[in-house]
């Protein structure tokens, strides 16, 4: 009766000592070991508004600025167009004239490719190889087999091979 109840194993234990003391069945069981109370209520939180921030303008306006005469604007000093800027603007107009792409304009010395060398192995010649290789070691392990001295060589030639 007990085992079909659906108390957990605390509560069990609980009632079985109970009964080898040829005491009283409890009215109630108790909390489990696990038993984890309710959190008390959490106080009610007033939320408050934060703080006046107190605004203090970075910029000052113009029209203060001139009223006070604490500014005054700095004329830009003009050099005019160096030497370089102006021969490379006669270039642009002679070329823009003959409709010559810009992407072809180069101040520098053109560069020429260097020719292409085929540094990558040959894989006829190496197939070539491998084949040979393998036809060697097949020659050594019949030759082997006949000797009668292939058990302890077999496995490895094998191998060998497979790679």
């Amino acid at each position: 009766m007990i085992m079909n109840s659906g108390l957990n194993q605390f509560q069990k234990r609980t009632l079985m000592r109970e009964l080898k003391d040829n005491g009283k069945l409890p009215q109630q069981v108790g909390p489990t070991s696990s038993y984890i109370a309710d959190p008390p209520p959490l106080p009610a939180f007033v939320r408050q508004p934060p703080p006046p921030i107190k605004y203090q303008p970075k910029r000052t306006k113009a029209s203060i600025v001139k009223a006070t005469d604490n500014y005054k604007e700095e004329q830009a000093l003009f050099r005019g167009p160096g030497p370089d800027r102006d021969k490379a603007r006669h270039k642009l107009a002679v070329r823009m004239e003959q409709k010559v792409s810009a992407k072809s304009i180069t101040s520098h010395a053109t560069f020429v490719k260097a020719p292409y060398i085929d540094t990558r192995p040959k894989f006829d010649n190496r197939f070539d190889e491998i084949m040979n290789e393998i036809n060697e070691r097949k020659q050594f392990l019949s030759d082997m087999r006949s000797m009668g001295q292939s058990k302890d060589i077999e496995p490895i030639i094998a191998a060998q091979i497979s790679e």
